[in-house]
């Protein structure tokens, strides 16, 4: 069997998504791999297409907990506003749902273990605040991952346009 690239070239390998054969030069110069680039080789095709879904799953789940942050941010802050400015016959009251409701948003999408009923909410409501700080340290880390995958989709488009 020869390389679907280099017809003269006989293959060693094939891609990992679409199972065309590659060549030696191909498999070395492959610009993606599975399992987080240890794998096999995808050729140019599937890399793109590797690229680009990468690109678009950092951009909606960047979209995501933007809103997330931006939401709990919001409620937080209106409870404190409310507690400490005394803005309502029960403040501590006001300032707990404002932020359960933070909590609960700020858990959406995160793995839960069972249990917790309202002890977990009691928690969860308290400790928003620093559920929000741990939302935004997920988010600033995610942002250099997302730029190093918008680098890798530009290479390869390159790379696949040559």
């Amino acid at each position: 069997m020869n390389c679907y690239f280099h017809p003269q070239a006989e293959a060693v390998a094939t891609c990992g998504k679409c199972g065309v054969a590659l060549c030696k030069e191909c498999e070395e110069k492959a610009l993606m791999r599975l399992d987080g680039g240890k794998g096999q080789a995808l050729c140019n095709r599937c890399s793109l297409d590797e690229a680009q879904a990468n690109v678009a799953h950092d951009e909606a789940w960047i979209r995501k907990r933007l809103v997330k942050v931006i939401v709990m941010a919001v409620l937080v802050v209106i409870g404190a506003v409310v507690y400490t400015l005394k803005l309502t016959e029960l403040p501590l009251f006001t300032a707990f749902i404002c932020w359960l409701i933070a909590g609960i948003i700020g858990n959406i999408g995160v793995e839960k273990k069972q249990g917790g009923g309202i002890i977990g909410m009691i928690v969860t409501s308290i400790l928003s605040p620093i559920a929000l700080v741990t939302n935004v340290i997920g988010l600033l880390r995610t942002l250099p991952l997302y730029n190093q995958d918008r680098k890798m989709l530009e290479t390869v488009k390159l790379a696949v346009n040559n």
